[in-house]
């Protein structure tokens, strides 16, 4: 199901249910779509033009991830998602699940990596995990623009 705004696609959302925002012009402009994951994977492996944003609430569950962007430097993307996995396996005794979205371009590396099988208590939870996992990497000059 897809819908005009943000505040449509949240309406009536199910516990299993995620939203996303997709550009659909250079301008700005958006759909939203609501979906249990598999089917958005699905969907996301179809397209041509891969610009689609997870719209993250605060009061629910959230999966860990990182946004990676350079447009100066080298990102070793591998290494990181690398790193990531060892620390998720880490902290909390699970094998992850790493998808790693490219939206790379001329300009621009650019990559969102998304743990799937792993859900915390909200995005605030995700965000004190990735400051730590940012802290564990300081040193690491393939990692350094996370």
């Amino acid at each position: 199901m897809s819908f005009r705004t943000l505040i449509s696609a949240l309406d009536g959302l199910n516990k299993n249910d995620i939203v996303i925002a997709q550009d659909i012009s250079s301008s700005g402009q958006k759909v939203f779509l609501r979906r249990k994951l598999k089917e958005l994977i699905e969907i996301y492996d179809t397209l041509a033009s891969k610009h689609w944003y997870e719209c993250l609430l605060e009061r629910r569950p959230s999966r860990i991830f990182l946004d990676v962007e350079s447009s100066s430097m080298v990102v070793h993307i591998q290494d990181i998602v690398d790193r990531l996995r060892q620390a998720i396996q880490l902290k909390y005794n699970i094998t992850p699940e790493i998808k790693v979205l490219d939206s790379c371009s001329d300009q621009k590396q650019s990559w969102h990596v998304l743990c799937t099988n792993i859900y915390l208590k909200n995005v605030y939870h995700v965000g004190a995990f990735v400051r730590r996992f940012l802290l564990s990497m300081q040193d690491s000059p393939n990692c350094a623009s996370i």
